[in-house]
């Protein structure tokens, strides 16, 4: 797409959202206020910006970057073959590299992790998964190894919270290891027409894990833990299967389990008890959660379109409140302390949003 018609776009859409951001949520009590806070190139990095305060990590497309909250770059590259990303760190990692480099938002040098494969980042640790598909290990800030395992059968899904690991399998089984390599837990699923681990979730305090289940039927089953080992606590079965990795996140700061289905995102307040979902007109790009102005906020790529629609909801209520087209579509969507933050282009908008 030429640079003009970028601009234009990505100026039509602060415009937008700068004349129609101004919410009455329908039902819910709360009365919001959305207007443009800064827009900024993606590439515009700035040499003298902060990293002592908030920084957002966002990707689009086959580039990442990490801005400030008041919109300065600190850093921007291109995505080697895959990179994990956290907003305090970041591995940029190649097809043929033994070694995941963990580097800071500015690109600074942090630890050399000396296994071959694609990591993820935990909160004081990284796990790698092997390329052969069935081995996962763990380490430690000093790129220690604190475990290797390999499993029987093809690693679906890794999520990892402050001490635990959970591991899901194509076999329908999963595992919750701990920081010395022990199994807390095992779980086997027999149910469905296709026993598969689909996604797993843990939250940030070991205390309860998530996984989408099977195929034909697919279900959610939540296991909590106890004073040994986990158990399983809850399931709710599914409408319908996605049959590729979904999004299911734990949001502890706002007590909510997100998760992806065909055309919706479903949620859980796993204190209240209650369950709501938004049909999703399109493919499901982002999902985040604002405690602090009690927002759910959603961006969506159109079928056959190259625009898409962001929607802002709060949970508990039955209906988005706010169901906005994105002219070119959005890749990020990035929600925190009242800051709204979109992708356009070649730029970044963010908006603040307030109670009024």
């Amino acid at each position: 797409m030429p640079r003009r018609t970028r601009l234009r776009r990505a100026g039509v859409l602060f415009a937008l959202l700068a004349v129609y951001l101004v919410l009455f949520p329908r039902g819910t009590g709360i009365e919001l206020q959305v207007s443009p806070e800064w827009r900024t190139r993606i590439d515009d990095v700035g040499p003298s910006a902060p990293i002592d305060r908030t920084v957002f990590a966002v990707r689009t497309g086959d580039r990442f970057s990490y801005v400030s909250a008041d919109g300065r770059v600190l850093l921007h590259d291109q995505v080697l073959h895959t990179v994990a990303m956290r907003d305090d760190r970041f591995s940029n990692v190649s097809a043929v590299s033994a070694v995941s480099v963990i580097q800071d938002p500015r690109g600074g040098f942090l630890a050399a992790i000396p296994a071959e494969g694609y990591p993820l980042l935990g909160s004081r640790h990284t796990v790698v998964l092997h390329p052969d598909g069935a081995t996962v290990s763990r380490w430690d800030d000093a790129a220690a190894n604190e475990w290797t395992h390999t499993f029987g059968a093809v690693v679906t899904d890794i999520a990892t919270g402050d001490g635990l690991t959970v591991v899901g399998r194509l076999d329908g089984r999963l595992s919750v290891i701990d920081a010395q390599g022990d199994t807390v837990f095992e779980y086997r699923s027999r149910g469905g027409r296709f026993p598969v681990v689909v996604s797993v979730a843990i939250d940030d305090h070991d205390q309860t894990v998530a996984a989408l289940l099977d195929i034909e039927p697919q279900r959610l089953a939540l296991f909590a833990r106890e004073e040994e080992g986990f158990s399983l606590a809850a399931e709710v079965s599914m409408p319908s299967a996605l049959r590729r990795p979904a999004m299911i996140r734990f949001h502890d700061d706002a007590d909510l389990l997100l998760w992806e289905q065909p055309d919706a995102l479903h949620w859980l307040h796993r204190e209240r008890g209650y369950r709501g979902s938004i049909e999703l007109p399109g493919t499901l790009r982002a999902a985040a959660v604002d405690p602090s102005v009690a927002l759910l906020g959603v961006v969506t790529a159109l079928p056959d379109s190259s625009d898409g629609l962001l929607f802002l909801h709060h949970p508990g209520s039955d209906f988005p409140f706010l169901r906005l087209p994105i002219p070119g579509g959005s890749e990020v969507l990035r929600m925190q302390d009242g800051l709204l933050l979109i992708s356009a282009g070649g730029y970044l908008i963010a908006y603040r949003v307030e109670r009024g």
